[in-house]
């Protein structure tokens, strides 16, 4: 993707990546609960309630990554 300036001339490239709907969330909830410290799984899907984020209408595949991510995170 290219960015161009006011007269058509190049100003640079970028190159970027759009995150899955699982890593995502993963990264948003990674963030705002400070890596997971501390945090039951109970609270992580709260959270998600909170931030009206529907998980049901994610894809079975994404929920399941999702899961696999935050597992070894999560304190049960």
């Amino acid at each position: 993707m290219s960015a161009r300036g006011c007269q058509g001339e190049l100003l640079g490239t970028f190159d970027f990546f759009i995150a899955s709907p699982s890593k995502a969330l993963f990264d948003l909830l990674y963030f705002r609960t400070h890596q997971f410290r501390g945090t039951s799984l109970d609270k992580i899907m709260e959270l998600i309630k909170e931030l009206r984020i529907d998980f049901e209408e994610m894809e079975t595949s994404e929920q399941k990554k999702f899961h696999a991510m935050i597992t070894p995170y999560t304190h049960e």
